[in-house]
Formats: C-alpha cells, sequence, structure tokens
C-alpha cells in the first residue's frame, strides 16, 4: 500500500512524510509501526464491516461494498482488494455481508490529530496559545480555516499523475539506445 499511495497520491505522500520526519526529529523515541510504510498507524477490524484492505470470506457482488456518501456510489470490494481514502474528506463504510459470511480489514492511516500536533510546535491547541501571542495564534487558527480546501487540492487529477509519470522528450532523448553488455556466466579462467 506505501506504493501505491506515493504513486497515486504523491502530494498528499509528501506532506505526510515531511510532517512525520519532523515528529520522529523531535521525538526519536516513536518511530513508524512498520518499517515498509510512512503511515503511522495501523488497525484491525473484526467486523463485522470494515474497509480498507478487505479481508474474509464473504461474496462481493451481494455485500461488504464500500460505500462513500458524499460520492453517492457503492463499490464491490471483494476479499484482498485495497484502496486510498482521504478519510477526513470522504465519509465510507460497508454494506452488511450475508448470513455466515465474514468481512476483515486492516487499515494503515495517519491521524489528523498528530499532523496538528507537529503544526502546533508539538504541543495541544492550548498550550500554543499560552505560549505565542495572540496575533500569532489567531493566525494560525486562521489558516485550519482553509486545511480541508488545502488537502483537496493535494488530491492529484488523473491529468496531473499522467504529467508527472510521463517522460519528457528531453529525458528520453538522454536515454542511451545501446545494448548493454553482459558479463560472461561461469567459472572465470
Amino acid at each position: 500500500m506505501p506504493a501505491s499511495f506515493k504513486t497515486w497520491s504523491p502530494k498528499v505522500y509528501e506532506e505526510i512524510e515531511n510532517k512525520l520526519e519532523q515528529l520522529y526529529d523531535h521525538s526519536p523515541f516513536l518511530s513508524p509501526p512498520f518499517e515498509c510504510c510512512i503511515l503511522p498507524c495501523a488497525a484491525f477490524n473484526f467486523g463485522p464491516q470494515v474497509c480498507c484492505k478487505a479481508l474474509g470470506t464473504f461474496d462481493p457482488e451481494q455485500g461488504g461494498h464500500l460505500v462513500i456518501e458524499e460520492l453517492k456510489i457503492f463499490i464491490q470490494f471483494p476479499p484482498g482488494a485495497n484502496i486510498l481514502i482521504p478519510s477526513a474528506l470522504l465519509k465510507h463504510g460497508n454494506t452488511p455481508v450475508g448470513e455466515g459470511e465474514v468481512r476483515l480489514s486492516f487499515t494503515v492511516f495517519c491521524p489528523g490529530g498528530l499532523v496538528r500536533w507537529v503544526d502546533n510546535d508539538f504541543q495541544t491547541q492550548e498550550d500554543l496559545r499560552k505560549k505565542v501571542g495572540k496575533k500569532e495564534f489567531n493566525e494560525r487558527m486562521k489558516l485550519k480555516e482553509t486545511r480541508w480546501q488545502d488537502g483537496l487540492e493535494k488530491i492529484c487529477t488523473l491529468q496531473e499523475l499522467v504529467d508527472r509519470y510521463t517522460p519528457k522528450k528531453e529525458d528520453a532523448s538522454s536515454l542511451s539506445h545501446e545494448v548493454p553488455a553482459f558479463a560472461a556466466v561461469g567459472p572465470s579462467p
């Protein structure tokens, strides 16, 4: 999932990576739960209805669909499927699975409170209010008013992803068209 996250949401990934680097530099006793994943929190959900990494034995045509309320969509979501959801922006849930069926999930995420902790100079909002002047505090609080919109703007469009990952002509022209030489396999003379 980390590679998917970085590929499909590079701006969000970079923001989270930056915030967490600051957190780990400030508090070196903290570390992510998995070396292979930037997201600092993980949760297993043992059902009966869950989402994000679908696990279990159920008929995905009959139940366990992913529901995204704001988009008014239902997505068939079979066991083993993965999805990246900006959960601070979109409410999501699942439809019930059939009798005797089981649907579980594994989710990795970064809680917004952790990002706010970093943004507040590693303290609560109340402690920040006490430490900084009224003007600075009000300026910081004003920034929070646009946080949702700022987050939405970090989600790439398909065209932005195509532009990001399509090699540029100048990059392609610098590639060597020679066939690489391979070392002989076998014992040395």
